[in-house]
């Protein structure tokens, strides 16, 4: 637990240093979301979580495929984390227009504090209502981090009526 602790503040730091050593080459964005959704489906069907996905096939960027990877493995982990048995935890990815690709995890958890929105990207931040839940502070700081290495941007927003969602958007790149 310390070692990989240690790790994600190393792929941190470097990144921030400009010294990421990120392998940029052409990803199948949709395979790969569906193959990380993949891996939470038991962890889903444990709490009877409704795990629902709708991704457009076909979507490619230019990326570092193991660093997505663990960004949105960080995204889907704690929306299943935060969201209570018998919930729901729902991911999109589409295009919008030529230019955008749009990825979003909704789930029906108790939600982010408005005042905490930007905080819970920082390192090693956590709400008070999450600290009964196994977890470093590091996961979103992580994610932010993978996703602006990617030139993209992130944001949570409060779901409709419950839990949150977060919202990540990339520049497209049709590979043929």
């Amino acid at each position: 637990h310390l070692l990989d602790m240690i790790n994600t503040m190393l792929v941190i730091s470097r990144a921030e240093a400009g010294e990421a050593g990120f392998e940029f080459a052409p990803v199948d964005l949709s395979a790969m979301i569906i193959d990380a959704w993949d891996l939470f489906v038991p962890l889903a069907e444990d709490k009877q979580i409704a795990f629902t996905q709708q991704v457009d096939p076909g979507v490619w960027i230019q990326g570092d495929a193991g660093m997505l990877q663990r960004a949105f493995s960080n995204l889907i982990d704690n929306a299943i984390k935060y969201t209570p048995e018998k919930g729901h935890v729902h991911l999109t990815l589409h295009a919008c227009g030529k230019e955008l690709v749009e990825v979003q995890v909704k789930d029906s958890g108790p939600g982010i504090d408005p005042a905490n929105r930007e905080k819970i990207f920082e390192r090693f931040f956590r709400e008070e209502s999450s600290r009964t839940t196994q977890g470093t502070g590091l996961g979103l700081s992580l994610a932010k981090t993978i996703v602006e290495q990617h030139a993209g941007s992130i944001s949570v927003h409060p779901g409709k009526g419950e839990g949150s969602l977060f919202i990540v958007t990339f520049k497209w790149y049709f590979y043929v």
